[in-house]
This record gives structure tokens, C-alpha cells and sequence, in this order.
């Protein structure tokens, strides 16, 4: 990382953690369970990737834009407010992934409501302390955004479950979607024909029609936080981009940001448990969290086109368990496919597109560029490099 970035994002993180004491103080929790948001808790501590890119958009925009007047009520938002409001939402949104996706060890019914009244809690929370904290006017704003970050998440989480299974990828027919001329509206047909065309390159002729819903859950869930991020950013300075004749677009350089995070995300799935990788929301048990549940990410998509073996065996079984042995082995097989190099080719291709809407002028650029290169190199990719080697398997 960036040693100014970590600089910087360590100075986010102080300002998220003072707000998240005002939080706490408008809240009906007693201060003797600070932990009562444990995943909360847990992510104020961390560094706060989404609130920080917040932080860095206005940066951004007020050096592209000098003359540009930047009010003292808007200057107030950050680094604290707004950098935490949108770590308060990411937070909602892990308590209901744990739900969906079996992670965290939330499989019992009992772990299953606590987290479906923790994350109503913390909604309910959110919105009081958005009231509290932001102007009449911001606040309206702030929340409107807020609540359209979380109806065009659950849009996408509905989608995987729904339409990228491997069921689904099985079936022939056309799906059409009854929120479709709501998802058209909000989502860029661009990105979505761009992440088409690139994956065309790196497989073999598919399910077209699949592959598409899965682009779109992808931005839906991903994309779309941090594309709403900078509408919003830009709707409370009154910004309308100029400087668009040039290419350069804050709003387009989010969305394929996003887009590029899940990209990796679903990519890193795939790393066995025994390395002990694991985040705010996942535990080291939730590798293969993705195969467990039959969801067919990108990987698995190139996989299917080009294999037939162990892990389409698991998938055509009843079975859920995934051992430490058989995470080995479809480690292995994900590899040796090429599936997994071709799927770590769209990402460093997406992340390649978003840098292309930024001014490299702009001093902000740089930060930007180190924050992009988590599709190069990670410490998840490390070890899909070093197996790569054994198939002697060259990125390029």
C-alpha cells in the first residue's frame, strides 16, 4: 500500500471511530455492550476501504475543480460523516450476506435471526443518527442515497440467487426480470457490454444471457455503492462535471471500481482455508463459500466451458460439505483449467478501465492507481501465483 494512502486512510479511520462514539450515543444499546454491533465493532477498526474512497472523490474533485465553492457545511461531512455512514452501510450489508451465504457461522436458525434483527437495528440506528448529525437538508439527501445503496443491493443478492446458480446455469431459457426497466435505468449498459466483451476474450463461447446477470448482480452489488457514492458527493457540492469532454468521469471511474472489487472478491473464494485468510464478515471456514452454495462466479463460469472434473462432480451432487481435502483439489483444478488467470485478467482489465476516467494529472490519481492494483497483487493472489508455477501458468 501506499505510504500516503495508509497515512491517510489511518486519519480516515481515527475520524470514523470518533462518530462512531456519537453512534453509540444515540442508540438504545447501554454502553456496557459495546459490542452489541460486533461486525460494526469490528469494521470502525479496520481500515475503512469504502469510507476512504469516499473521502478521496472529494479530493479529487476539488482539485480538479479549484475554482469550485466548497461550503463549510460540506467540508464538516468528512473525514467522519460521511466516510462513516458509508461504513455503516457496508456493515448492514455483511450482517445480511452472513444470512444469505452461510458465512461467519451464521447457518443456524438461531445465529440467522440475531443477524436479520442486528442488521434492523442497525438500519433503524442509521437513519436516527443521520438525523442527528447532518444538516435538514443533507440528511434528506444522505438517506435518500442510503436507502437506494440498500434496495439495488438486495435487487442483486436477489439476482444470485435466483438466476447465477449453477441450476440456472443449466437452464436454456431466456430469464427476464420483473425489475428489469428499473435495472436498465440505473445501471451503465457500457460497463456491462465492456465486462462482456473482455470475458469473450479470456473464454470460450457461452451462455451469453448468463454470464450478463451475472455482470449485472456483480454491479448491482458492488458497483453501485460506490457509484451512488459519488452522485451523492457530487449533488451536495452542486457539481455538474465539466471536464467530461476529456474522458474523465468520477462517476463511471466509481462504477468500474466496483465492479473490479467484487471481480477479486469472488476470485479470492477460491483460496483454501488452511492459508487463514479471513475479513471483517468471513472466517477462515468460508472458503468456498461460493462453490458450497452452488453460485457460479466467473471462475466457475470458464471453468464449466473448459472441465469436467471434480468440481463438476460436486456440483452435480446433493452434498454441501466441502472438506479440507476436496478444497485442495478443486484449488488445484480451478488453477490448472486456466480459469482462474483468465478471471484475474478481467479484473486487472476492469481496474485498467476505471483508471482511464481519472485525470492522471490530478495529484489524487496516484492514490486511485495504488487502490486499483488490489486486481494485480494481494495477499490472495500470492498463493494462485505460487500454484501457478507448479503448471507453470504465466500471468501476462
Amino acid at each position: 500500500m501506499n505510504g500516503r494512502r495508509c497515512q491517510e486512510m489511518q486519519l480516515v479511520r481515527v475520524a470514523i471511530k470518533q462518530e462512531h462514539q456519537h453512534f453509540q450515543e444515540l442508540g438504545l444499546i447501554d454502553r456496557d455492550y459495546p459490542d452489541f454491533f460486533y461486525l460494526l465493532n469490528k469494521k470502525v477498526n479496520s481500515l475503512p476501504l469504502r469510507g476512504y474512497f469516499s473521502k478521496k472523490l472529494l479530493d479529487y474533485i476539488r482539485e480538479e475543480y479549484p475554482k469550485l465553492e466548497i461550503s463549510p457545511a460540506l467540508i464538516d461531512l468528512f473525514p467522519g460523516k460521511l466516510p462513516f455512514v458509508v461504513e455503516v452501510v457496508i456493515t448492514i450489508q455483511y450482517y445480511h450476506n452472513q444470512i444469505l451465504d452461510g458465512k461467519g457461522g451464521v447457518l443456524s436458525s438461531d445465529r440467522i435471526k440475531q443477524n436479520l434483527l442486528l442488521s434492523n437495528l442497525l438500519k433503524d440506528q442509521l437513519y436516527s443518527y443521520i438525523d442527528a448529525r447532518f444538516q435538514r437538508e443533507q440528511a434528506i439527501l444522505v438517506a435518500d442515497y442510503v436507502r437506494k445503496m440498500f434496495k439495488y443491493t438486495d435487487i442483486g443478492q436477489l439476482i444470485e440467487k435466483t438466476y447465477n446458480t449453477y441450476k440456472a446455469y443449466n437452464d436454456t431459457k431466456d430469464f427476464t426480470l420483473p425489475y428489469g426497466g428499473a435495472i436498465n435505468t440505473a445501471i451503465s449498459q457500457d460497463c456491462i457490454d465492456f465486462l462482456l466483451s473482455h470475458a469473450a476474450r479470456h473464454s470460450e463461447p457461452g451462455n451469453d444471457s448468463f454470464l450478463r446477470l451475472y455482470f449485472i448482480r456483480i454491479y448491482l452489488v458492488s458497483a453501485m455503492l460506490f457509484k451512488l457514492t459519488a452522485q451523492l458527493i457530487k449533488d451536495l457540492i452542486g457539481l455538474e462535471e465539466r471536464n467530461q469532454l476529456r474522458g474523465f468521469d468520477i462517476e463511471m471511474f466509481s462504477e468500474y471500481y466496483g465492479v473490479m472489487l467484487q471481480l477479486v472478491n469472488d476470485n479470492c473464494d477460491w483460496i483454501p482455508s488452511k492459508y487463514q485468510h479471513k475479513t471483517v464478515a468471513k472466517n477462515y471456514s468460508d472458503s468456498f463459500c461460493d462453490l458450497r452454495n452452488k453460485n457460479v462466479t466467473f471462475p466457475l463460469f470458464i471453468y464449466l466451458q473448459r472441465s469436467s472434473g471434480a468440481i463438476l462432480n460436486y456440483l452435480e451432487e446433493e452434498q454441501l460439505e466441502i472438506t479440507p481435502e476436496s478444497q485442495d483439489q478443486y484449488y488445484d483444478e480451478i488453477i490448472e483449467t486456466g480459469a482462474i488467470k483468465e478471471a484475474i485478467r478481467l479484473g486487472k482489465d476492469t481496474g485498467q478501465k476505471a483508471l482511464s476516467y481519472l485525470n492522471p494529472a490530478n495529484s489524487n490519481w496516484v492514490i486511485f492507481e495504488d487502490m486499483v492494483k488490489i486486481s494485480h497483487y494481494n495477499r490472495y493472489y500470492y498463493h494462485f501465483f505460487e500454484e501457478m508455477k507448479n503448471y507453470q501458468i504465466k500471468m501476462y
